[in-house]
């Protein structure tokens, strides 16, 4: 593996870290907490008010609830992601440091 490409996987490993990073804050976020079990709560509540034969609305409803949790999956996706990014690059560098290690105490 070239210089150029291993600086190009760690680069993307990097932005891979920031992404998660920035969607743990998103989803630590009380504001964004309180925005998501608002709109769940509403949804739901929205969903029990309907009557059996509005059927139309009832699968907005049910839409509505399906994107809700579609984005909440992907965002943990991206901060799991970034998760193990982290760890991918730590062992890339773990495993670097020890080569150089070994490589200058066998010359020195």
């Amino acid at each position: 593996m070239s210089q150029h490409s291993r600086m190009d996987d760690e680069h993307k490993l990097i932005r891979e870290i920031d992404r998660g990073q920035q969607a743990r804050i998103v989803i630590d976020s009380p504001i964004y907490r309180e925005a998501i079990d608002g709109l769940r709560e509403q949804l739901m509540a929205e969903w029990r008010d309907t009557t059996g034969r509005d059927t139309q609305g009832r699968e907005q409803l049910w839409l509505a609830q399906n994107l809700l949790q579609l984005i909440e999956e992907h965002l943990k996706q991206v901060m799991t992601t970034g998760q193990m990014a982290a760890l991918q690059l730590d062992r890339k560098r773990s495993l670097m440091t020890r080569a150089v290690d070994w490589m200058q105490g066998r010359w020195e």
